[in-house]
């Protein structure tokens, strides 16, 4: 059976999740996105048909997909491949009955009414229930997210944890969290950190559900966060240190400097979601879509996506322009997303997005800040530039307000102001810490 378009069917699921995994959507409104995604139009995400022309032009990605021929498999046996997905609260039990509920009436109304309606197409369908019995294909996903070896795993709450640590012979140390949902916030704010390493020990951590850390069955609230963060830190030794968040990473580190006092130094916020944002709405995934997700998430339908056809499916090219991703490290990202794209540890910390946020009611830092902002999100969110002001203005220790700073970056946008201004916020970084 031959899919010539099914990149543009999977880019239609990715374009609704757009709003839950880039970085800028943990803070922009949902109604603010038409400007940043310009390029994607509603006329572009009409329904599509399965297509026997010679090439399709996938304006969603403005990639060409070439054809691919898929042989269905002989192996009529279930190969239910190991998964460390936590949550199965979906009406299913196995790849078939998956399948078969997800042909059901119900079934194609509740993917219709999230422009879905591709997935309720019987020859989709059957193309991954055949990608995933021909067992070599679902080893190699497997194997392929095993190899990705860039860093430590460190034993927290009985599972793994992934981190990076560079300029290991420096006494100083800044610790990284990332922006919500991101593939790998190792490579992500690689471009970074390797300036950073030439005065600090500069230790990323990938939390629970990212880059290549394992997967936890404990809710994806603030504090939980927090807390594994810190265990991951005692593990490693590493008792003082200055914290620096991109996005929503900054909500986890006020409440962490609240659980934990006196072991930040001072926070650094890229773009950080701000605390007591009381307007915040919030990403969510809808309710009656979640069970659809963790079935891709289960049997691993995201990477059994013809290989040539993921670059545009995980949105890698988007990045491209700001990121000095290596041909090496595009591999791994795309091992990676092939395996994780989206978890339930991404589905659970977005819905508890704006409770997270909301529990930072009336918290402070007990240390100094250093805040960059982006003209992005300033021009999106009117109240963004005064939000990060309040967060040092309205601290009760007048030592921290006299040791705090706030850059506004012209030019720059929410997810990539680490790389736009890196050489600039490393210069500041490395000023105000001394």
């Amino acid at each position: 059976m031959n899919f010539k378009n099914l990149s543009i069917i999977l880019a239609l699921l990715t374009f609704e999740l757009k709003v839950f995994t880039l970085p800028v959507n943990d803070v922009v409104p949902e109604k603010e996105l038409s400007s940043i995604d310009s390029e994607i139009s509603t006329e572009e995400l009409s329904p599509l048909e399965i297509s026997e022309s010679e090439v399709v032009v996938d304006e969603l990605t403005v990639v060409e997909v070439v054809e691919s021929s898929f042989e269905d498999s002989e192996n009529d046996s279930e190969t239910e491949v190991p998964t460390d997905s936590v949550s199965n609260d979906f009406s299913c039990d196995s790849i078939d009955d998956c399948i078969e509920m997800m042909k059901k009436k119900e079934s194609k109304d509740i993917l219709n009414r999230n422009n879905l309606n591709d997935f309720t197409k019987e020859e989709v369908l059957e193309y991954f229930r055949s990608q995933y019995k021909d067992e070599k294909n679902v080893k190699k996903l497997q194997q392929n997210f095993e190899a990705v070896d860039y860093g430590t795993k460190v034993d927290v709450d009985g599972h793994k944890m992934s981190v990076n640590i560079k300029g290991e012979e420096h006494n100083t140390t800044i610790v990284v969290l990332p922006g919500l949902g991101l593939h790998s916030p190792v490579l992500f704010y690689k471009s970074l950190t390797e300036i950073l390493a030439n005065d600090y020990k500069v230790v990323t951590i990938e939390p629970f559900g990212y880059g290549v850390s394992d997967l936890t069955d404990k809710e994806r609230t603030a504090e939980n966060i927090a807390t594994e963060i810190h265990e991951c830190l005692q593990e490693l030794g590493i008792n003082q240190f200055y914290l620096m968040a991109h996005s929503i990473g900054g909500i986890y580190s006020i409440v962490y400097d609240n659980i934990f006092k006196k072991e930040v130094l001072g926070f650094i916020g890229l773009d950080n979601t701000p605390s007591n944002y009381e307007d915040f709405k919030g990403p969510s995934y809808p309710n009656e879509l979640i069970p659809f997700l963790k079935i891709f998430d289960k049997y691993h339908f995201w990477g059994l996506v013809p290989d040539d056809q993921k670059m545009a499916l995980f949105e890698l090219e988007r990045e491209l322009p700001y990121q000095n991703y290596t041909k090496e490290e595009l591999e791994i990202l795309i091992n990676i997303n092939s395996y994780r794209y989206v978890n339930p540890n991404n589905i659970d910390e977005t819905n508890l997005s704006k409770d997270n946020v909301n529990s930072t009611k009336d918290l402070y830092f007990h240390c100094p800040l250093l805040l960059f902002t982006s003209n992005q999100t300033e021009s999106a969110i009117s109240e963004w530039y005064t939000l990060h002001e309040n967060m040092i203005n309205n601290n009760p220790n007048t030592d921290v307000i006299d040791k705090s700073n706030l850059i506004s970056l012209k030019n720059t946008e929410h997810g990539f102001i680490h790389t736009q201004e890196k050489e600039r916020i490393s210069e500041e970084i490395k000023k105000w810490i001394n």
